[in-house]
C-alpha cells in the first residue's frame, strides 16, 4: 500500500502533462498551409471562406455573425469530404485536421474579404 501512494503522484504527474492537441511542428505546418492558400486565393481574387456541409451548414473560426456577414460579402466554398457523418477514427482525425485549417483560413480570408 505504501508503494502504491509513493508510485501515484509520479503517475499523476507523467499524466498531467499529455502532449498538446497540437505538436509545434504540426502548428508550424499547418500555418504554412493556410499562408500559402492564402497567397493563393489572393492571386485568384476568390475571397471565398470554406464552409462544412452538413445538418445545417458552418462556417468554422467565425461566430453566427461573422459567419452570417461573410455568407452575404465573401461567398463559401464547401470543404471536401466535410459531412457530418463520421464512422471510424480516421475520419474522426481527418475532419479535425480540415476543421483547423478551415478555422485559420477562415479568420484570415474574413478580414482580408472585409479589406478589400
Amino acid at each position: 500500500m505504501r508503494n502504491i501512494l509513493l508510485l501515484m503522484p509520479l503517475l499523476l504527474a507523467a499524466c498531467s502533462n499529455l502532449s498538446p492537441a497540437m505538436p509545434e511542428d504540426d502548428e508550424s505546418a499547418l500555418a504554412l498551409k493556410i499562408e500559402n492558400e492564402i497567397a493563393q486565393a489572393k492571386m485568384d481574387k476568390d475571397f471565398r471562406l470554406y464552409a462544412f456541409s452538413g445538418r445545417r451548414v458552418t462556417i468554422p473560426g467565425l461566430s453566427r455573425e461573422e459567419a452570417d456577414r461573410a455568407k452575404t460579402r465573401c461567398g463559401t466554398k464547401f470543404m471536401p469530404d466535410s459531412g457530418d457523418v463520421i464512422r471510424t477514427e480516421q475520419q474522426r482525425l481527418e475532419r479535425r485536421a480540415k476543421f483547423d485549417f478551415a478555422s485559420g483560413y477562415n479568420r484570415q480570408m474574413y478580414r482580408l474579404c472585409l479589406g478589400q
